[in-house]
């Protein structure tokens, strides 16, 4: 039985004719590709035509690293690195295509590489800190030394722009870092962008899995025009593997319920003997995951409905099995790519088997082309618009525009020099003795939840603006051009 970490399989499924995606010349449009810690003025085409471009116009603060004696992919072989005191780091990535609502994948890369830039704080050399994306955790980063680590993440846009940001785990944990941070746009039409959008949620810690053998090598751009990484999880080389040449797939459509995957993930698929039996454990226990398993009936002797027939049970129990037997070619005939999607939950162990079990009718064995795994997140609204146009204007005012991503979320990384209460409610403005010059906004006063403002010692100009409006505000110290106030 394969064992493969942390995922999740199905407990109903939805059936959807899958469409293949066609070499591109150029990359899409929407894509935008940052070269972490790279000069201003770099760019780089790669060999499939994507457009790197340097990082420095995304992100405030941080240093500049090179891995010395690194043979990773060119973009790959600088990293910026967040060594301030900040609660967080951010990327605002915008383009054209981003939007209200529109569909992101996000992908990070990570590696410190052979002498990374500082002793790690743990005792077995692993570094952690954490990614986070508008006002959701995304994921806790854990790399050691020349390790990678890498994680993708579907997203919809709250606005014309999409924070990616960094932390510490602690106040006093280790400064993280980044090579590589991507967006790549998500049709409309993807299975997984409807659940997104009908359920509320982002999708996070995504996979895609190649059912193929080991020497077919990682699938992304341009076969895949979303540049998703299928992944070959390294089943037994010697297979049995069906096996098709590409143009014998057939490029099928129909208006409704379309998903792309890319053609090579087709052309091969793994063979039960004469089921499929695989688990993965390490899993978030009794937790609802979402997954997709795609199939294309590439067995000519397979010509006739009802020749394969295949049932999936979960952690061996008929009762959970998927809702009806799966038969590829009774659904969209042979050489056609064919999806199946739902969600599961993981047992309390955080352990789940998966089997896929021909019928007794069934004249072949189960099969199996590729996977896909996602963690739903509930979606996190921002903070409130008329606190963050505030909060705007204090950080003009007063030389703090190095803090960017949401002021208050999420909980325990919003601005350091700010507490909120919620989204919608800011009680404390903190500076005392920050030095950062500059006046006090008149549009501190729609901060009406305020108890307290502390500037004494930031070394503003200027007179005090009338503050009557904030008719909570309990402690005001400031020493502008005039006095301190405590009321």
């Amino acid at each position: 039985m394969a064992s493969i970490p942390y995922f999740l399989f199905l407990k109903a499924i939805i059936p959807h004719l899958v469409i293949f995606a066609i070499y591109a010349r150029l990359q899409e449009e929407g894509f935008l590709s940052l070269g972490c810690g790279r000069a201003p003025e770099w760019t780089y085409p790669d060999a499939w035509g994507i457009q790197w471009v340097s990082d420095s116009g995304y992100v405030s603060g941080g240093t500049t690293y090179n891995l010395p004696n690194d043979d990773a992919y060119l973009p790959r072989r600088t990293m910026r690195l967040f060594q301030g005191n900040q609660s967080k780091y951010c990327y605002n990535l915008s383009n054209n295509a981003v939007r209200l609502g529109a569909a992101f994948l996000l992908r990070v890369y990570i590696r410190p590489g052979q002498t990374p830039p500082y002793t790690p704080k743990s005792a077995n050399g692993t570094m952690v800190f954490k990614l986070i994306v508008d006002a959701n955790e995304w994921s806790t980063v854990s790399v050691a030394v020349n390790e990678t680590y890498d994680n993708e993440a579907y997203v919809r846009s709250q606005g014309d722009f999409i924070s990616v940001c960094l932390a510490r785990s602690t106040p006093d944990g280790d400064a993280p870092f980044i090579n590589t941070l991507e967006l790549r746009p998500l049709p409309a039409s993807f299975s997984s962008v409807q659940r997104m959008s009908s359920t509320n949620t982002i999708l996070t810690e995504v996979q895609h899995y190649n059912m193929a053998p080991l020497e077919v090598s990682l699938i992304s751009y341009p076969p895949d025009i979303a540049d998703r990484y299928w992944r070959n999880i390294a089943l037994d080389d010697n297979g049995p593997f069906y096996k098709i040449n590409l143009s014998d797939i057939r490029n099928l459509t129909r208006p409704e319920d379309i998903d792309i995957a890319p053609s090579t993930l087709f052309q091969d698929s793994w063979k039960g003997s004469p089921y499929l039996s695989f688990y993965w454990t390490q899993l978030v226990p009794s937790f609802t995951f979402s997954m997709q398993f795609y199939f294309a009936e590439i067995d000519p002797q397979v010509n006739s409905t009802g020749a394969r027939v295949f049932n999936i049970f979960i952690n061996g129990l008929q009762e959970t099995s998927f809702v009806g037997p799966v038969d590829v070619f009774a659904a969209v005939g042979a050489n056609t790519p064919y999806m199946v999607s739902g969600g599961a939950d993981s047992d309390q162990s955080g352990t789940l088997s998966v089997n896929l079990t021909p019928s007794v009718q069934s004249l072949f064995p189960s099969f199996l082309a590729g996977i896909e795994k996602f963690t739903p997140t509930r979606l996190e609204p921002l903070t409130s618009s008329h606190i963050v146009a505030a909060v705007e204007a204090l950080k003009s005012a007063l030389n703090l525009t190095s803090y960017t991503g949401d002021p208050c979320l999420p909980e325990g990384y919003g601005y350091e020099w700010m507490n909120c209460s919620s989204r919608d409610s800011v009680t404390a403005i903190l500076l005392s003795n920050s030095r950062t010059g500059g006046i006090i906004p008149d549009e501190i006063r729609s901060l009406d939840t305020l108890l307290e403002i502390h500037l004494d010692g930031s070394d503003l100009q200027g007179p005090i603006p009338d503050l009557s409006a904030l008719e909570r505000l309990e402690i005001l110290y400031v020493d502008s051009t005039s006095d301190s106030y405590v009321r």
